[in-house]
């Protein structure tokens, strides 16, 4: 039952607009069709008819289409694998032979892209393999392409990681004999794979040396740079011919705002998250406004708790931002509104107070007409210029109290009678029905002893770092936890109060937690950190904010985070439990160094591509259990249905 807010405009006052939510974009995902998968086949059968191999070589099980060239070369060079390996034993690892070796391949193939690239259901795999002529590499490239990740470094660490453990998936789902082989084989050559080698890989005996000649890791440049050729004298492909974009581009905008709340929180003063911002950003702090994302959640952070937000007493070290992504999807639907000026193609064009109308309304603001007033007001954009001139955020800088002080000041264009708006009285608390009185009591109840238990863990792994570190980092703000990271196993004395199931027996290992810090003189740094859950093992370390176009780099180590429209870090653990993490480029973790063996090994039918994206709440843009902790109820003494109260209440 939905409570009538007064603040709230009902969506049908607004006949003017069409009011967009994530709802409005489905995701359009395609699925397993096996007429397609059989075409696809077909193709590789033909592809090993021209390759012309040996019964021997076709035998061995070695000579799949995987590998860092085209098909052809890779069978090539996979037969040759297969000849080392035959002269360095007595007889190589026997496999299954040429039996449906067309489909193993496909498999693999399938397996390579879907391990490379998240959010990639394995029939959209086989569209693109389907486009690239069961090219894997030119593959990749259309992918990249259709999803415009235009700062994909192809060359990078976490390129190369990421590549390295695509290949060790691809060879496991193609029941290759001897996956390990496989990979030391395409690593000796890759590095070779140049122009020279293309025009020589026909003999067998210089292959043979290349794969014979150790060498310390992948080499990627070549072979896409081979790829990129390929690519440029294909047929031109119709984009509508390839699988939609609009899912993983869904997925990676919410990347990319949750990436502007965690530089807001690293530009926000410690004290006044924690003791008067914390429930104006969750409930109003949204990313649309007049200037950048950062400055418009700051700003709407601002105006919200200047204008009587409802703060309670609660004091979250944690600041939660978990799948589902309430916050930023909210955000995403007010931002559709105000991109195109005209929300609906057949609707009359809106003017500038409309259109934030429309975008409060569709983020479920908790006060939208007042929102309009004052984003729509005629001084309100010189204003929010002046106070983005104060912020000066574009030096990656932390803002004092007296800078908020200021920026008050330039945004309501009059200092608050008493300085820096302090925090408020906690409203009347309001009767609720029995059940959802218990609801959130238990709701709460769950958020604090998990910041307890992060607290804890993450006080420990800064403490080992700054043994290392000077001068020292100070906690600044927990800004994302998963405690449900390593295998669950059966565990029957739990030690301490973890236990994210309520169930003694269900616990898992680990947990993975970002952190902001800072130190004296400088800006707030976001760390990762992965702490053990039954015991005191933990670690962390920096990884930079990602960068855009234009921004000053954060300056910390090269183990960092990347852009979402760049190459991305994968933790399997974190994917399928829905929770954004940023994760280190380089540092092995787990989720990450376990990756191969957990989506094609023993727990294959747990985790894929497939089972994570089912799982996603990602259109969720309604009430969370974490909002709780500001919930001020009591027990109606009635169950009347006048009584009951919802969460975040929002008009029907």
């Amino acid at each position: 039952m939905s409570i009538s807010n007064p603040n709230v405009p009902s969506r049908s006052s607004t006949t003017s607009m069409r009011i967009y939510g994530p709802r409005s974009f489905e995701d359009e995902f395609t699925y397993q069709k096996q007429d397609e998968v059989q075409a696809v086949v077909a193709k590789i059968e033909k592809i090993y008819r021209r390759a012309g191999l040996s019964k021997v070589k076709m035998d061995s099980g070695y000579c799949c289409c995987l590998g860092l060239l085209d098909p052809i070369s890779n069978i090539r060079v996979n037969g040759c694998i297969y000849d080392v390996a035959a002269a360095a034993a007595a007889a190589a690892t026997p496999g299954k032979g040429s039996e449906n070796i067309a489909k193993r391949s496909l498999d693999g193939l399938v397996a390579f892209l879907s391990c490379l690239f998240p959010y990639l259901f394995d029939l959209e795999a086989v569209r693109y393999l389907d486009a690239a002529d069961v090219d894997p590499l030119v593959a990749a490239l259309h992918i990249i392409n259709r999803r415009g990740m235009v700062k994909f470094n192809k060359n990078s660490a976490t390129v190369l990681a990421a590549v390295k453990a695509a290949l060790r998936c691809a060879a496991i789902a193609a029941e290759h004999p001897d996956p390990q082989g496989f990979m030391e084989g395409w690593m000796n050559v890759s590095p070779g794979v140049g122009e020279q080698f293309m025009a020589r890989h026909e003999d067998e005996s210089y292959v043979w040396r290349l794969i014979g000649t150790p060498t310390p890791d992948l080499g990627l440049e070549e072979s896409w740079k081979l790829a990129n050729v390929r690519l440029a004298k294909q047929k031109p492909i119709r984009q509508e011919e390839l699988p939609p974009a609009r899912p993983a581009k869904k997925r990676m905008l919410l990347a990319t705002i949750h990436r502007f709340y965690l530089k807001a929180l690293g530009s926000l003063p410690e004290s006044e998250l924690r003791e008067r911002l914390h429930y104006s950003m969750l409930q109003g702090g949204h990313c649309y406004s007049p200037l950048d994302p950062v400055s418009n959640i700051i700003v709407n952070t601002l105006w919200l708790m200047d204008t009587g937000a409802n703060l309670q007493d609660a004091d979250p070290y944690l600041f939660s931002m978990p799948e589902p992504d309430n916050k930023k999807a909210s955000c995403w639907s007010g931002c559709l509104q105000i991109g195109s000026g005209k929300p609906d193609a057949n609707a009359p064009s809106v003017s500038v107070p409309e259109a934030y109308l429309a975008a409060a309304t569709a983020a479920f603001h908790s006060n939208p007409l007042s929102q309009r007033e004052f984003l729509g007001s005629p001084n309100t954009v010189a204003n929010l210029q002046t106070a983005r001139r104060v912020m000066r955020l574009q030096d990656g800088r932390l803002l004092s109290s007296k800078d908020l002080e200021m920026l008050c000041m330039c945004i309501f264009e009059c200092p608050s009678s008493a300085g820096f708006p302090q925090k408020q009285l906690e409203t009347e608390p309001k009767r609720a029905n029995i059940v959802l009185y218990t609801h959130v009591n238990e709701c709460s109840r769950v958020f604090w002893r998990q910041q307890e238990r992060a607290s804890r863990m993450v006080a420990a792994a800064l403490s080992k770092f700054n043994e290392t570190a000077e001068p020292h980092y100070t906690l600044h703000v927990i800004c994302g936890v998963n405690e449900l990271v390593s295998d669950l196993e059966s565990v029957l004395d739990v030690s301490g109060d973890y236990d994210p199931w309520l169930c003694a027996s269900n616990n898992y290992r680990h947990s993975h937690i970002n952190f902001l810090a800072t130190r004296k003189g400088e800006h707030a740094t976001l760390f990762f950190a992965e702490c053990e859950n039954h015991g005191t093992g933990s670690w962390c370390v920096p990884v930079s904010l990602p960068q855009r176009d234009g921004e000053p780099d954060s300056g910390v180590n090269p183990d960092a985070a990347t852009d979402p429209c760049a190459e991305q870090v994968r933790c399997i653990y974190c994917e399928h439990n829905e929770i954004r993490i940023v994760h280190p480029a380089v540092s092995g973790f787990h989720g990450r160094d376990n990756f191969v063996d957990l989506f094609y090994g023993s727990d294959r039918y747990r985790y894929s591509n497939n089972k994570a994206i089912r799982r996603e709440h990602i259109d969720w843009v309604d009430e969370l259990e974490d909002d709780t902790i500001y919930a001020n109820f009591v027990p109606a003494d009635e169950m009347d249905p006048d009584d009951l109260v919802l969460l975040n209440t929002q008009v029907s």
